[in-house]
């Protein structure tokens, strides 16, 4: 479980530094930009996939009933 916290935020931590670094240039390099936003993206992904949800079962049932009123 840790080792892919710590994969998530190592893909992080490398999509910023590589986003920093493709548009710090003089000449802008397209295809490690998109990289870099591939790999942040992919972290963030896998980082909110393992944060559980704010509603419970209980909460969204009493949502849906009250809407059929």
């Amino acid at each position: 479980m840790k080792l892919k916290r710590t994969i998530n935020f190592l893909l992080i931590t490398v999509g910023v530094i590589l986003g920093f670094y493709a548009t710090s240039a003089s000449k802008q390099n397209t295809y490690i930009l998109v990289v870099a936003i591939v790999m942040l993206m992919v972290g963030l992904y896998r980082l909110s996939k393992g944060v559980p949800s704010k509603n419970t079962d209980e909460s969204n049932c009493n949502t849906q009933q009250n809407l059929k009123l």
